[in-house]
């Protein structure tokens, strides 16, 4: 019987060490990898090959596994990544399903459930797992609940000014304030300005989780905006 081969990209090593034992324990399961970085998970996955990584997000930097995520899911399409989150409910979840991610584990979950989850998310072609599928209910139903239907969404959008649409369509297309006042000829401070008033008037705390979301709804290949 195949195994299913597993990597653990966990910063702690305590933690990473703990769920490592729990997965080596299962007959199905073989850890083909450790990292601690997103940085290191990254090259690590480049040199082996696996099914599924267990990734923490807040490593290197706050946004290093969502960071991870996105690169191993353009490099390697078909291995599934699985969160690993001390909390059940967290924006960081949501941002990292909309990058490429199937699911979540709670690090303080015992070695059955660790084990489950890792072999329903294997098995399934639905990449959501059931944890992540509960979440975007909730957030479904708290958009639903506060009006943010895609067409409140887009009613918002067409109050921006055509500068902050701008500005919005290149940080969407990736280039950073920097760049952006250099191509526009005029200082960070004031993208920064534009920024702000970007994400007050769509309602979003930051700007990685707006251009997440919209990458996500593709409002640019969608929507003539």
């Amino acid at each position: 019987m195949n195994k299913i081969r597993v990597i653990v990209c966990e910063d702690i090593k305590g933690i990473r060490k703990h769920i490592v034992s729990a997965l080596n324990a299962d007959e199905e399961i073989e850890v083909v990898g450790e990292a601690e970085s997103g940085k290191e998970c990254i090259e690590l996955t480049r040199r082996v090959e696996t099914d599924i990584i267990l990734m923490d997000i807040q490593m290197e930097y706050e946004t290093a596994g969502i960071d991870a995520i996105r690169e191993i899911c353009e490099e390697k399409p078909g291995v599934k990544i699985i969160v690993l989150t001390a909390y059940d409910k967290n924006e960081l979840i949501l941002e990292a399903y909309y990058t490429g991610a199937s699911d979540y584990i709670i690090k303080s979950a015992d070695a059955v459930d660790i084990c489950k989850n890792i072999k329903r998310v294997y098995e399934t072609q639905d990449f959501v797992g059931p944890l992540i599928a509960k979440n975007l209910r909730a957030e479904f139903v708290r958009m639903k609940k506060s009006e943010e239907t895609l067409m409140f969404f887009i009613h918002k959008f067409s109050t921006l000014t055509q500068t902050e649409k701008e500005i919005l369509k290149l940080l969407y297309q990736g280039y950073t304030k920097k760049q952006i006042s250099q191509m526009r000829f005029i200082e960070v401070s004031t993208i920064k300005v534009h920024v702000k008033h970007i994400l007050k008037k769509l309602s979003f705390p930051t700007i990685s989780n707006l251009v997440s979301f919209l990458k996500k709804i593709k409002i640019y290949e969608n929507f003539n905006l």
